[in-house]
């Protein structure tokens, strides 16, 4: 299990840190002990001298890569040579990006 930095932009173009937790799928033994862990994780209150009392935040999915840990536009594989996909800069076409995810409520965090 790691913790990763990830640097997003708030409202005004505000400099926000995002953190995401990883976890290496295979060292868990079953489905049930993620949601045990995920609503953990959610559950705790993160304080920082630096940064202030975090929040969990729904997941940013990336239209370009389908990755739920970045917006489009911190997305890495444009960046790759001889990329042929998506830019970052490309219209977003019918994504309705965190909205879609059916299983977080803003108020209560993540639901089964």
């Amino acid at each position: 299990m790691y913790v990763k930095r990830i640097d997003m932009k708030g409202k005004g173009g505000l400099s926000t840190p995002y953190f995401g937790i990883y976890i290496d799928p295979n060292t868990l033994p079953d489905d049930d002990f993620w949601h045990v862990l995920r609503d953990h994780f959610g559950s705790l209150i993160y304080e920082s001298t630096m940064y202030g009392t975090g929040m969990v935040q729904p997941p940013s999915y990336c239209p370009i890569c389908h990755g739920c840990d970045h917006p489009r536009g911190l997305c890495p594989f444009p960046l790759l040579p001889a990329w042929k996909g998506m830019s970052r800069d490309s219209p977003k076409r019918g994504f309705k990006g965190r909205s879609n995810d059916r299983n977080y409520d803003n108020k209560s965090g993540y639901r089964d």
